[in-house]
């Protein structure tokens, strides 16, 4: 019996890097969002520096709460055009509508600015939550094919990231042109008044520092780099972006989830690495390039390994949970961001953190090197004992992707024949088998049907049975 997908052809490039670069538009976005906006929110926009953190932390709480609400609801969308495409059109036409207006002021004083942009920056998660789930959950429509969905996760993953560092070389040489042109808060021949501004900078500098993560943190103040932050930032990114097809490779060589915890524990070494870097040594970009190496397995493997989960769970369910799956996994994600930027701030914070002070205390570089070494390498190692648990290998995966192509087509011979009979009325769908393999089985069960069929002349049988005797 020829195979369900033997006449299905693979997804070509072109698809592939349709599929990818129709993200990294969104992922630019939020680079650069995540980049000036507190800037923005504080010197353009006059609002004080309380109100533009409280907004950037809000839309990310919004951001982990909203995810939930709209998976169910990509879920049922029912149209012509399937599920996913329509919210990935209206949910692109309305960032860009967003983005547009969040970078105009309104003239509508402090509190009015303040529920502007919040209305803003909710709709804009809100919109690029349905982007990512339904550009994500799009993948397990375009082939049943596990190697070609694994491919469509690699261009993405590429472009992604490829984009996020577009995105920060952009940032970094603007706000490194920004520096050099404007005054020092430091300097004491500033005024007064320039200080006063600064002060504000400052904390909004804190803001965007913090969103890089605390790898940007620790740079500013434990080794104090900080004409060097962008670059390290920069230097880590891109290393994640090369590695990836050099992981992609090691994933076929050895299977998802041994090379994801070979490159959990390979940071490990690193994080500790981190504590012992002295303060201005360049050294530190060997130890980020190489923990950018290590940080491109988590732009790529785990998105493979939820197709492998949503494939097994429709096994058992008979159910397709897809957006179910990855909105809770952008969920998570997101999460995860939300935690990691308020252990941060608390950090900085215990550790007596001065806001627009020139000077910060020991304790504060001393706290980055904490939370960036032990507090991460503690993480880790608890991440490693979950994901020693997880059960889909590559034997096993396979036998889950024949065990789903033999149900498909056992219901659609089920459907055939069903059909034939007219007891079931006609289907809307396609069905997923080649018309040739339709063609040959249907000949097949009408031949089975006229054998045993009333019409048929039993005295034939007879004859035959008298002649062989």
């Amino acid at each position: 019996m020829t195979d369900l997908t033997s006449s299905r052809k693979p997804l070509s490039v072109v698809a592939k890097l349709c599929y990818g670069i129709g993200g990294a538009g969104i992922e630019i976005t939020w680079t650069v969002l995540g980049a000036y906006t507190s800037t923005f929110l504080v010197q353009v926009a006059q609002m004080p520096p309380l109100f533009a953190t409280s907004i950037i932390f809000g839309s990310r709480v919004v951001d982990v709460f909203c995810n939930f609400i709209l998976g169910p609801l990509i879920d049922r969308t029912n149209t012509r055009w399937g599920k996913a495409k329509p919210w990935i059109m209206v949910s692109q036409l309305i960032i860009a509508v967003m983005n547009a207006l969040i970078w105009y002021v309104p003239d509508v004083g402090t509190d009015g600015k303040l529920a502007w942009y919040i209305l803003l920056y909710t709709v804009m998660k809100i919109a690029m939550s349905g982007f990512s789930i339904s550009h994500r959950t799009y993948l397990m429509f375009l082939s049943d094919d596990n190697s070609d969905r694994d491919s469509a996760v690699l261009y993405r993953s590429l472009v992604m990231v490829g984009g996020t560092v577009g995105g920060m070389a952009l940032h970094g040489q603007i706000l490194a042109s920004y520096r050099r042109s404007d005054f020092d808060a430091c300097d004491n021949n500033a005024t007064y008044g320039a200080n006063n501004t600064n002060s504000s900078m400052d904390d909004a500098s804190l803001a965007m520092t913090i969103g890089h993560g605390a790898v940007a943190l620790y740079a500013q103040y434990s080794l104090d780099l900080e004409d060097q932050i962008e670059n390290v930032i920069l230097a880590v990114m891109t290393s994640s972006a090369l590695a990836i097809p050099l992981i992609a490779f090691i994933v076929s060589k050895f299977g998802k989830k041994t090379t994801y915890i070979c490159c959990q524990l390979v940071g490990i070494p690193l994080y500790i690495g981190f504590q012992f870097v002295p303060n201005g040594s360049l050294a530190v970009y060997a130890i980020v390039i190489t923990f950018g190496i290590s940080l491109g397995s988590h732009y790529f493997i785990p998105w493979l390994m939820l197709t492998d989960i949503i494939e097994g769970c429709y096994l058992q369910t008979k159910e397709r949970l897809d957006t179910t799956f990855v909105a809770l996994t952008l969920s998570i994600n997101s999460l995860g961001i939300t935690v990691g930027l308020m252990m941060a701030t608390i950090g900085l914070e215990i550790a007596g953190y001065k806001l627009g002070s020139c000077v910060q205390p020991d304790t504060v570089g001393s706290a980055m090197r904490i939370l960036l070494s032990a507090f991460t390498s503690v993480l880790t190692v608890v991440g490693v004992v979950f994901l020693w648990q997880y059960p889909i290998t590559g034997e096993r995966q396979k036998e889950i992707m024949e065990a789903i192509k033999k149900r498909k087509l056992g219901n659609a011979l089920q459907h055939d024949a069903s059909k034939r009979n007219g007891s079931l009325p006609d289907m809307t769908e396609k069905t997923l088998i080649p018309q040739e393999t339709l063609r040959s089985t249907t000949k097949v069960l009408e031949d089975e049907h006229n054998i045993l069929s009333s019409k048929t002349d039993l005295s034939v049988l007879l004859d035959c049975r008298e002649s062989v005797i």
